[in-house]
């Protein structure tokens, strides 16, 4: 505690009172509640801060009533007005002083946080599991029409385990289940003729840190699901090239991977999912395009057969279900014709005048929280074929 607030040997109560609430009056982040604590401790009284402030407010109104009573000299009270506006302007100027203190500080705690978050991902880099690229045979393209596929990635969830009467997941089933989709995938492009096949991430690929309280504990667990998460991703990509297919890769923004636990205090900008996609395209740059969000990291777009496609998570309130259509036609400035979603865990499909909207299932499937509610739904992701014909497949594949 400052010296200043400090109760002197023969000062009065009162004074001591005035003293600390001048001092919290000009001093900056220094709390009334601090006020009424220095007060109560330096005085050993139990009174509420109120009681504090009352008797210090009661001096403070009295002294701007009397005081041109009592000092006449109008030399005098026109200093004394210009030492207030002095007073003023310094305090001004330690405000932004401690505010410069403050943001340089946290830059200081954020480039010791940032260091160990790349720590942990090294050694996490180090632990990553390795995949067999096995069964490997390139797709031939064949004579006839050509169609390109696009395939929906969202909700792995990794990090997150389930054990109930209706779903078994864990980061073991998580990769199997990939494995299946990356099968069912070629399987489809063979059969259609597809050559070139959009993935798009639609995000929660990890579980995060919504519900985990320690704050370093709870970053080190996502960095490691976010390896793993990358990591998966990747493989995946890089099978599907092996296979002989263009892929073309784009991905949005998500809520579990958000770096602030808290939706009121959290910057969408701010993601750990943004590490995916720094992971995967310093993998495969040569090999995968790479679709950029011009728009917003929270919303994807691309043109495919003159037809406008967007995609979006779900998860902010101006996507939801009931006025996605018009509230991304004010934001690109054209009606999209298809508008892909993940986030809520079901396949869905509806149509408004000529748009499309198709929601993906979940690849991690029904958790506990779903499964104590009753919604259930097979884990599955969806994958479309185009042709240049305005012919679109709907392909679920469940898992």
């Amino acid at each position: 505690m400052q010296n200043q607030l400090k109760k002197a040997k023969n000062e009065s109560r009162e004074h001591f009172i005035w003293r600390v609430y001048k001092y919290y009056r000009d001093t900056p982040h220094f709390t009334r509640e601090m006020a009424g604590e220095v007060c109560g401790n330096e005085l050993g009284e139990s009174y509420s801060e109120s009681t504090y402030r009352k008797v210090a407010q009661g001096f403070f109104n009295i002294w701007d009533e009397v005081k041109q009573e009592y000092i006449s000299d109008e030399g005098l009270l026109t200093q004394l007005d210009e030492l207030e506006k002095e007073h003023d302007k310094l305090y001004k100027e330690k405000v932004k002083y401690s505010d410069k203190i403050r943001e340089y500080r946290q830059l200081l705690r954020d480039d010791a946080r940032i260091d160990n978050l790349k720590e942990v991902m090294l050694e996490v880099s180090k632990k990553a599991p390795t995949h067999k690229y096995v069964g490997v045979t390139p797709i031939v393209e064949k004579e006839g029409i050509q169609r390109t596929g696009i395939l929906l990635a969202s909700d792995w969830h990794i990090g997150k385990e389930v054990d109930n009467i209706v779903n078994q997941c864990n980061y073991g089933v998580i990769v199997d289940r990939i494995n299946d989709v990356i099968a069912r995938t070629v399987e489809e492009c063979r059969r259609f003729n597809v050559t070139t096949l959009y993935v798009v991430n639609l995000g929660d690929l990890i579980e995060g840190n919504l519900r985990i309280t320690a704050r370093v504990a709870s970053e080190e667990d996502v960095i490691e699901q976010i390896m793993l998460a990358s990591n998966l991703v990747a493989y995946m990509l890089e099978m599907l090239v092996k296979h002989g297919l263009t892929v073309k890769y784009g991905s949005v923004l998500d809520n579990h991977s958000r770096a602030n636990q808290s939706w009121r205090d959290h910057i969408e900008k701010e993601s750990y999912a943004k590490l995916i996609d720094w992971y995967v395209e310093s993998h495969l740059s040569d090999d995968v395009e790479f679709i950029k969000n011009f728009i917003d990291d929270n919303i994807g777009y691309f043109q495919l057969n003159d037809k406008t496609f967007v995609y979006v998570h779900g998860h902010l309130k101006a996507h939801n279900l009931s006025n996605i259509l018009s509230n991304l036609t004010s934001v690109i400035g054209i009606k999209p014709d298809y508008v892909f979603l993940g986030h809520w865990h079901k396949v869905d499909t509806s149509e408004t005048g000529f748009s499309k909207i198709y929601t993906n299932g979940s690849l991690f499937g029904v958790d506990d929280y779903a499964f104590e509610s009753g919604f259930y739904s097979k884990p599955s992701q969806s994958m479309f074929i185009f042709d240049e014909s305005d012919t679109d497949i709907r392909i679920d594949l469940n898992l």
